[in-house]
């Protein structure tokens, strides 16, 4: 093997062909893009999400979807193998999330999915989950780590801003998308 973890070849095709293999899937392993460092907070699994939640959120109980509910919240959006929600305090604000055992085809469900049916929240992620809460816990989770995320075509982050270049064209960044708080 080579310095960069490629093995020697017969062709120079083929040796192209396992690097960028091997490229391809560090890119994917890392949801990482071109800009800066991804260090946005992982999750073991579903449990893991909450346990994160109730350390960044005033979560008075964390419960998870029934297997039905996940079969349906699966059927809308792929990758998807856990979800929950957190009850705060005041009783009336819920913090709605997921866990992702392919954060790939959670983007690409998402970003084909129109604004109405994403939901009126902004969707804030981790490297393998996404929080929906509401204005008033946003901040909260952004000094937790997560970020927002947009998957418009063209979106450009705001000079100055955090911002992690997801797949299918999607970028978590620091700045609430427009629309939102």
């Amino acid at each position: 093997m080579s310095a960069a973890g490629c093995a020697r070849p017969r062709s120079l095709s083929r040796a192209l062909a396992v690097c960028a293999a091997v490229l391809s899937l560090s890119a994917l392993l890392t949801a990482c893009g071109e800009e800066g460092e991804d260090t946005l907070p992982e999750a073991a699994d579903q449990g893991a999400v909450g346990e994160l939640l109730r350390g960044a959120l005033p979560c008075t109980e964390v419960s998870y979807r029934t297997p039905r509910q996940l079969a349906r919240l699966q059927q809308r959006v792929a990758g998807v193998d856990g979800a929950g929600e957190c009850e705060t305090e005041e009783g009336e604000y819920g913090t709605d999330f997921f866990h992702a055992s392919d954060m790939r085809q959670f983007l690409q469900s998402w970003s084909s999915m129109d604004r109405q049916d994403q939901g009126e929240r902004p969707m804030m992620i981790g490297r393998n989950f996404g929080v929906q809460t509401d204005a008033m816990f946003e901040k909260r989770l952004l000094e937790a780590g997560l970020l927002y995320l947009t998957c418009e075509p063209g979106f450009e982050p705001p000079e100055g801003s955090r911002a992690v270049r997801l797949d299918e064209g999607c970028v978590a960044t620091d700045r609430a998308p427009r629309g939102t708080s």
